[in-house]
């Protein structure tokens, strides 16, 4: 792990890259904040346990290299057919079919497969 430093004078991480465990992410200042300053702990700490299955969903498709800024090395093609979200949705036991079905009517969303 790397050290995780202090946010800067502007509430910023200092640019780079940071190794953390899920639980070590769960503990740090980004999630339990900064003593004396205001904080969603509570939104924080959910966000934490969606991303926890968000990663298990993807390791059990045989994603490695996830980076929790948001992206994650996929196939392209995957992610444009619609591949990598029918192999994720096949790992959601929360899933919504119903709800699903809705989004997919939407532009720009694609369908579930069947």
């Amino acid at each position: 792990m790397s050290e995780l430093p202090p946010f800067n004078s502007d509430g910023l991480l200092p640019s780079g890259d940071y190794e953390l465990t899920l639980g070590e992410l769960e503990r740090s200042h980004l999630v339990v904040g900064t003593p004396g300053k205001p904080w969603a702990v509570k939104t924080r700490e959910q966000l934490v346990r969606n991303l926890r299955i968000f990663v298990d969903h993807l390791w059990q498709i045989g994603v490695r290299d996830i980076f929790i800024d948001g992206s994650f090395e996929c196939k392209l093609m995957d992610l444009a057919t619609g591949d990598l979200q029918q192999r994720l949705n096949e790992h959601d036991k929360f899933r919504n079919t119903r709800r699903t079905r809705e989004r997919a009517a939407v532009p720009g969303c694609l369908p579930p497969r069947a």
